[in-house]
């Protein structure tokens, strides 16, 4: 996806992309950080990639198992930043409830390389507190890089960050 600098995007997600998305909060919640969650909600905006919690070492080795170019992809999440609102209202009906402190949110990096944050909050949130940026304060934070192989997902790299 594409945007022009200050356009408000409102896009449906391709069937396929829908359903990788699912099986990719699947995984989450068949790890044992998906252990105790029994409801979530799925934030229905794209997110920005975020490499932070991995080392320059993790990073390099994946991209270069995966015969890929970091900086690539790097470049293409900043084009795609360009949306001031990257809003899929596919990705709210991924949510089991209307709102609760546990928030999913995803970003379509680039091919077959998707990643999902499992966010915990500290009291609930909605979607109206995510559209209007609200302040909220992060109890935990799981994030994770997937590869999409043949509508299968397999997890790259994952890290944890406790905030308490």
């Amino acid at each position: 996806m594409s945007c022009k600098s200050n356009e408000t995007c409102v896009k449906e997600l391709e069937k396929n992309d829908y359903l990788i998305i699912q099986k990719c909060i699947n995984k989450v919640l068949e790890t044992k950080e998906g252990i105790s969650i029994d409801s979530y909600l799925v934030k229905p905006y794209l997110d920005q990639v975020s490499f932070k919690p991995y080392s320059k070492e993790e990073i390099e080795k994946t991209f270069k198992r995966l015969e890929m170019s970091f900086d690539e992809v790097v470049s293409m999440n900043e084009e795609s930043a360009n949306c001031k609102e990257r809003y899929y209202k596919d990705l709210s009906s991924l949510s089991s409830t209307n709102s609760d402190a546990v928030v999913f949110s995803t970003t379509r990096l680039y091919g077959d390389l998707i990643q999902i944050k499992l966010t915990s909050y500290y009291g609930e949130v909605d979607e109206d507190k995510i559209k209007n940026e609200e302040k909220l304060d992060i109890n935990q934070m799981y994030e994770y890089l997937f590869k999409v192989e043949d509508e299968n997902v397999k997890i790259l790299l994952q890290s944890s960050t406790f905030y308490d």
